[in-house]
């Protein structure tokens, strides 16, 4: 699908076109959102399961183009006319072109032309207008837009835990991802954010399942083939606890585990995997998976009567040699020894 596809839907003229803030516009027109000002800061809130926009960044001016069934209304903003604010709702921004800041959490965040940015709703945040020069399309979809069974089906993939922590409202450390496009998926991750667009401007019955089919296939897209970036301040305990996630997993199935079940699982490539075992255990995959068999041989001798041939079947090998060599530079003794030595 062509980036022309997405400018289709601005309009061409200035009928419909305001320089008022928000509080004054949504008294004038349902929008799909509205604002709040609690505690002297802005809280904005979705009235629609899904609402899309455009924004272009231009001249130290911000245009945000909203839809009202089909009809787009064209808001003008200065800097000064935009303030932080929370949502109560998930919010995806697509970089159609150009260079686009934020600042979340008083951290300022850069995106660049095709990349996504899913943004932490409990992270205070607002557009830096100054600093960009782009054209934006926003997704701002309600918790309520998804049911318990996608809800349950989100488990382990970075983004899919992002997601799971912003729908259930828990607390993260994640303020914001952003993933950067890999390969020739980014045809087909345009064509999805296209279509959300284009249903959500039109809002023609149906358009919600429409969008939340696009919207999970948009998500496994992502999971499967993107790099993520984390805020600088939140990147090490990121890998610090997906470090614990695949050690966890290792340590579960060391038997039978293959480094293709781990890229499947976890959604990276072996050299990320092998450099993140590495970095926290200063072992290769190799090496740790060796390791984690060892330490569940150990515990079966000291535990069990099995014998040792059935041990060395049960953590996943068959040279009966090479366990012998693995287990006897580990702990310095012959497995008939070790459980000798704790009994």
């Amino acid at each position: 699908m062509r980036i022309q596809d997405a400018y289709d839907v601005i309009p061409k003229d200035e009928e419909r076109s305001y320089r008022v803030p928000y509080l004054q516009i949504q008294e004038m027109f349902d929008i799909g959102f509205y604002s709040t000002f609690e505690d002297g800061i802005d809280h904005h809130h979705v009235t629609r399961d899904i609402t899309v926009s455009m924004q272009q960044f231009h001249d130290n001016e911000l245009t945000n183009i909203l839809f009202q069934q089909g009809n787009p209304l064209r808001i003008r903003l200065t800097e000064e006319d935009v303030a932080p604010y929370y949502s109560d709702y998930l919010e995806w921004r697509f970089i159609l072109e150009g260079h686009f800041e934020m600042e979340i959490d008083g951290e300022l965040a850069g995106f660049e032309e095709n990349e996504l940015c899913f943004l932490n709703s409990s992270a205070l945040h607002r557009e830096i207008i100054k600093g960009s020069e782009c054209t934006i399309i926003n997704f701002n979809i309600s918790r309520s837009f998804f049911n318990e069974r996608f809800i349950s089906s989100i488990s382990v993939s970075p983004l899919q835990k992002f997601l799971r922590g912003n729908l259930l409202q828990l607390g993260m450390n994640e303020k914001y991802l952003k993933f950067v496009p890999a390969g020739d998926i980014l045809e087909e991750i345009k064509e999805s954010v296209f279509t959300i667009l284009n249903e959500g401007k039109l809002q023609l019955p149906g358009y919600q399942d429409i969008c939340r089919g696009h919207i999970i296939r948009l998500t496994d897209f992502l999971s499967a083939s993107f790099r993520h970036e984390l805020s600088q301040r939140d990147a090490p305990r990121y890998y610090e606890t997906l470090f614990d996630s695949v050690a966890e997993y290792m340590k579960k199935n060391a038997s039978g585990l293959r480094m293709q079940d781990l890229i499947r699982v976890f959604h990276y490539q072996s050299n990320f995997l092998n450099n993140l075992i590495k970095q926290f255990t200063g072992l290769t995959y190799s090496d740790y998976l060796v390791s984690l068999r060892i330490d569940r041989a150990k515990e079966l001798l000291e535990t069990t009567d099995l014998p040792v041939e059935e041990i060395i079947f049960l953590v996943g090998y068959h040279n009966r040699g090479f366990f012998y060599k693995k287990f006897t530079q580990t702990t310095g003794v012959s497995p008939l020894q070790y459980r000798l030595s704790r009994r």
